[in-house]
């Protein structure tokens, strides 16, 4: 089929990536070969926190940002980055697997205290009762998740749930996050422990 206004056609080609099939169209004017490499962008959406300048609970955006850190990682998938303003954030968190969490200023003006808090299921949404680490990383982390420029407090570790044995006062790692940039400080372990 021609382009409407000249009636030339344009090349559509395809790229083989594995078992990805990327298909060029006419229709958005690209021109793609078999010898063209595609590079497919992994940039996520970016979700914003702001303690005080919200209305709960909020949906996240700029001039609506979220209330509550767990609320953003509720909404984001892989690869979302959520900024959060600098406050005092009262939460347990359980981070989702290849999210970027990072303070807008830094460790002085950025506080996550978990003293007294919920901690967060698996699904990263819905809270139960029970000890908490402040920040809990479960398996499938790798360096592509990011923990930065927060001080994490008022943890007090999380009890396993195979052993009973409670470890990760202000931060439970159980895989390989990347966590740069942070002040850990005033969290303890309470409960039963294996050294």
């Amino acid at each position: 089929m021609g382009h409407p206004a000249t009636g030339r056609t344009r090349e559509v080609g395809a790229v083989r990536a594995g078992r990805l099939l990327v298909l060029a169209s006419a229709i958005l004017g690209l021109v793609v070969s078999t010898s063209v490499l595609v590079k497919v962008s992994t940039a996520g959406v970016t979700w914003y926190v702001d303690v005080a300048h919200c209305t709960s609970p909020g949906s996240g955006s700029v001039g609506d940002p979220f209330c509550l850190i767990q609320d953003a990682i509720c909404a984001s998938a892989s690869t979302d980055t959520i900024s959060v303003a600098p406050g005092t954030y009262h939460e347990s968190l359980r981070i989702r697997p290849g999210t970027h969490l990072t303070s807008q200023t830094g460790p002085v003006d950025t506080i996550i205290d978990g003293t007294g808090q919920p901690c967060t299921e698996t699904d990263f949404c819905t809270k139960r009762t029970g000890q908490c680490s402040t920040i809990l990383f479960g398996s499938g982390h790798t360096s592509s998740t990011i923990l930065s420029g927060f001080t994490i407090t008022g943890g007090s570790g999380t009890v396993q749930a195979t052993s009973g044995i409670v470890a990760g006062g202000g931060i439970y790692v159980y895989s390989s996050p990347t966590i740069t940039g942070n002040v850990i400080t005033n969290n303890e372990i309470t409960g039963p422990q294996n050294w």
